[in-house]
C-alpha cells in the first residue's frame, strides 16, 4: 500500500509514513487566551477603578474637619461625634466579607452598581437629615450605610485586576488603581474644610459625596464591563450570552470584547465554574492558611503604621506648629505625590522582577497561573533596601518632631516614606491576588479586615505611647519592631511560601472534587 505524504506529493510506503510521522510531531494546541480584555481596554478599566476607589478615603476623611461643626449643630458631645468614626471604620472593615465572595461568585458589575448607589443615596439622604431635622440616630444609621457603599470597590478591584492580567502583567495595573485612592486622602480634608468653611453647613460636603457617587455609579454603568470569570470566564462567554432586558444589561453592561471575525480564530478557555453559594466566613477561612495568612500579616503591619503615622500629622503641624487646618490638609499633599508616583513606578519594576525570576527558574513569562512558580521569591525580590528604609523614616520622623525640626525636614521625611511604603504596600497585595486566583475580592476582604483591625489598634495606643515614651522614642519602638516582624516574614515567606501554597492549593482541589 502506498500513501502520499501531502507535501511533496511523492509515494511512500505505510511503514515510511508511519516513520514520518514519528519524527514530526503533532503542532501543539495553542494556549487558551487569558482574558479578551487588551492593553487598551485595561486602561480604560484602570481610570475606572481609579476613579471608583475614591470613594472610601475620600468620605472618611472629608468628614475629619465637620467634627466641631457636628458636634455643635447635633448638639452632641465630641464622643458621640466620634462614635460616627468609630462606626464607619467598624463597617469598613466588617462589609467586604460579604461583597467580596458575592462579587467572586456573581459578578463585579452588579455589586458595585449596588454598593454606589447605596453610597449615593446615603449621601443624599446625610444632607436632607443636615438641612431638616438633625437627628443623632440618622446620622449614625446613614454613615453606617455610606460605609456599606465606600468599603466594596477595594475587593473589587483586586478582583478585576485578576480577571484581566496575567501575573507578568499585574503589577501595572495595580500600583496606579490603588495609587489613585490616595488622591482622597488629601482632597478629602481640603475640601471638606473649604465646603464647611465657605457654607457653614455640612450638608454641602454630604451633597458633594452624592454627586460623586452618582457620577461613579454612571461611570460603571457606561464603562465597566463584566471582568468576573465565574460569569463570564476569559470574557468570550460573555460575548455568546445575550442581553436580555434591564437585568441583562445590569450584569453583564458593555462587553467590548473581540471582533465576531478574531473571537472565532482564537480558542477560549472552559466554560465558567459553576456558581458557589455565598459564604460570609469564607475570608476568614482563607487566614487559616499559612501562606495566606503571612502574606496578609505583613501587608497590614505595613499599611498600619504608615496609618499611625499619617494620623499623627494633625497632632505634630497643629499642636506643635501652629498650623492651621487647611494648611494641616495641605501637609497631606507631599506623601500622597510621592504615593501616586510609587504605583507607576512599581508597575514597571513589579513586571521586571517578575520577569527575571522567571528567566532564574527557566520558566516562561506569559502563563496564565503561578503553579511551580517561585511567586513569593519574585514578589519579594529586590524589597530588603525598601524595607529598611520604610522603617528608618519612621524612626526619623519621631526625632525629628521630638528635635522640632524645621517642618521642611517633616516633610521631606514623609515625601520619601510616602513612597517607600507604597512600594511594599503594592507588591504584598499583588501577592495575595496572584495566590487566589480564583477569589481575589475574598482574599482582598480577608486582607481589608486584618488591615481595619491593625490600624485600629495602632490609632488607640497613639497617644498613650505617645505620652509614655515621646515621639522620637515611640516612632523608634514601632519601627523597629514592626521591621524586626516583617524582615523575619519575609525571610519565612521565601523559604516556606511556595510549599505552603502548593499544599494549600492540593487541599483545596480535593475538597472541590468530593
Amino acid at each position: 500500500m502506498t500513501v502520499t505524504d501531502g507535501k511533496s506529493g511523492i509515494l511512500a510506503t505505510e511503514q515510511e509514513a508511519k516513520d514520518v510521522e514519528a519524527v514530526i510531531p503533532p503542532a501543539s494546541p495553542p494556549q487558551e487566551l487569558y482574558s479578551v480584555f487588551g492593553a487598551r481596554k485595561r486602561y480604560v478599566l484602570t481610570i475606572v477603578l481609579g476613579a471608583a476607589s475614591l470613594a472610601s478615603p475620600l468620605s472618611a476623611n472629608i468628614y475629619f474637619p465637620l467634627l466641631p461643626l457636628l458636634q455643635v449643630q447635633y448638639e452632641s458631645s465630641a464622643q458621640a461625634i466620634n462614635l460616627t468614626i468609630t462606626l464607619y471604620v467598624i463597617v469598613q472593615a466588617i462589609m467586604p466579607i460579604f461583597f467580596g465572595p458575592a462579587a467572586d461568585i456573581h459578578g463585579r458589575r452588579p455589586i458595585s452598581l449596588l454598593a454606589y448607589c447605596v453610597f449615593a443615596l446615603a449621601s443624599l439622604g446625610l444632607s436632607v437629615n443636615d438641612l431638616s431635622g438633625r437627628s443623632y440616630p440618622a446620622l449614625l444609621l446613614l454613615r453606617a450605610l455610606q460605609a456599606l457603599g465606600a468599603s466594596v470597590c477595594a475587593s473589587i478591584t483586586y478582583g478585576v485586576i485578576s480577571d484581566v492580567c496575567i501575573p507578568a502583567e499585574r503589577g501595572s495595573m495595580i500600583g496606579p488603581t490603588i495609587s489613585a485612592a490616595n488622591v482622597g486622602t488629601v482632597i478629602g480634608p481640603v475640601f471638606g474644610g473649604l465646603i464647611a468653611w465657605s457654607t457653614g453647613s455640612a450638608a454641602w460636603v454630604f451633597i458633594t459625596l452624592a454627586i460623586y457617587g452618582v457620577s461613579s455609579a454612571a461611570m460603571i454603568a457606561l464603562c465597566f464591563p463584566e471582568t468576573a470569570r465565574a460569569v463570564v470566564g476569559n470574557g468570550m462567554k460573555g460575548k455568546r450570552l445575550k442581553k436580555t432586558g434591564f437585568w441583562g444589561w445590569v450584569v453583564l453592561g458593555p462587553h467590548w470584547g473581540l471582533r465576531d471575525n478574531e473571537a472565532a480564530t482564537i480558542p477560549t478557555e472552559s466554560e465558567p465554574k459553576p456558581k458557589r453559594s455565598v459564604n460570609p466566613l469564607a475570608c476568614l477561612s482563607l487566614l487559616l492558611w499559612k501562606d495566606t495568612a503571612l502574606i496578609v500579616f505583613l501587608s497590614s503591619c505595613n499599611y498600619a503604621v504608615w496609618y499611625t503615622v499619617l494620623a499623627s500629622i494633625p497632632h505634630v503641624f497643629s499642636g506643635l506648629y501652629g498650623w492651621s487646618q487647611l494648611l494641616v490638609g495641605l501637609a497631606y499633599l507631599p506623601p500622597t505625590i510621592t504615593t501616586l508616583i510609587a504605583g507607576f513606578a512599581n508597575g514597571s519594576w513589579t513586571n521586571w522582577r517578575f520577569r527575571r525570576t522567571a528567566q532564574e527558574a527557566g520558566l516562561p513569562c506569559d502563563s496564565h497561573h503561578v503553579d511551580g512558580f517561585p511567586i513569593e521569591r519574585a514578589r519579594t525580590r529586590g524589597l530588603w533596601p525598601i524595607l529598611v528604609g520604610t522603617y528608618a523614616i519612621v524612626a526619623s520622623l519621631g526625632w525629628a518632631t521630638y528635635a522640632r525640626a524645621h517642618v521642611a525636614v517633616l516633610l521631606t521625611l514623609l515625601s520619601v516614606g510616602g513612597f517607600l511604603q507604597a512600594l511594599l504596600f503594592f507588591s504584598f497585595n499583588t501577592l495575595l491576588v496572584d495566590v487566589h486566583p480564583d477569589k481575589p475580592s475574598t482574599a482582598s476582604a480577608a486582607a481589608s479586615l486584618v488591615r481595619s483591625g491593625l490600624s485600629g489598634v495602632g490609632i488607640a495606643i497613639l497617644q498613650p505611647m505617645r505620652e509614655a515614651l515621646g515621639w522620637g522614642g515611640y516612632f523608634t519602638l514601632l519601627a523597629g519592631l514592626i521591621c524586626v516582624l516583617q524582615g523575619t516574614g519575609m525571610l519565612v515567606l521565601s523559604k516556606y511560601g511556595q510549599a505552603w501554597r502548593e499544599k494549600r492549593r492540593e487541599s483545596e482541589m480535593a475538597r472541590h472534587d468530593t
